[in-house]
């Protein structure tokens, strides 16, 4: 990311780097994205690991259930595996919404997943170019995600193709949860963006990146 650019350059003094953001397979994602899946039911979703709480899906699972969707039966999916699975669970039955928040492991396709959720939380402590939002938006669905370091907001355009929550504000991000799932004129506009914004992370655009940094021509 820019940001990580901006770290090295000052604390190694160099004045010699260049950021080249990560690709993404954009026709692997969508082929992926169109198998069918089990759930007959709306969610919002996230997804990674929690052997660690780097994810924060503890803040995610307190967020979503102080917003309005419980109440209207929206659930969430967490796609991953971890040794905090119990304690997340326990924190889904204090809130009273243990029947609404689906711990489905891992997933050899999370795209099909990802493709039919509503939109995608990242409620992450920190990043690095966090892929997942480029391959949430790669297929289609907006993203709600904390503004942490690194990468979200050289991502997410705040109103355009997702929305950008003030960083560890869980208030913030149960109206942000809201506001994507009820302004239906705001979601219209993200979703409509999400695959434009994908397009620049794709391998062919990433790809002439490394070619003009190599000053390679054909």
């Amino acid at each position: 990311t820019k940001t990580m650019q901006q770290l090295i350059q000052n604390k190694h003094h160099l004045d010699n780097v260049s950021t080249i953001y990560n690709s993404i397979d954009i026709d692997d994602i969508v082929i992926k994205s169109q198998d069918t899946i089990e759930l007959d039911f709306e969610y919002i979703i996230g997804v990674g690991q929690y052997d660690t709480n780097v994810k924060q899906f503890d803040k995610l699972i307190e967020a979503y259930a102080k917003s309005k969707l419980p109440k209207q039966g929206i659930a969430v999916v967490i796609l991953g595996e971890g040794k905090l699975k119990e304690n997340l669970k326990s924190i889904a039955k204090s809130f009273n919404v243990e029947s609404l928040v689906h711990f489905l492991g891992f997933k050899n396709n999370p795209f099909k997943y990802i493709k039919n959720a509503k939109f995608f939380v990242l409620s992450s402590e920190l990043e690095g170019l966090p892929m997942v939002l480029l391959e949430s938006l790669a297929c289609k669905t907006p993203v709600v995600s904390f503004y942490c370091p690194t990468g979200p907001e050289e991502v997410i355009s705040h109103g355009e193709n997702g929305l950008l929550i003030e960083h560890q504000n869980i208030e913030a991000l149960t109206e942000g949860i809201n506001t994507m799932m009820y302004d239906s004129k705001l979601y219209d506009t993200c979703k409509m963006n999400t695959f434009i914004t994908a397009q620049k992370f794709s391998i062919e655009t990433i790809g002439k990146h490394w070619l003009d940094l190599m000053k390679y021509k054909n």
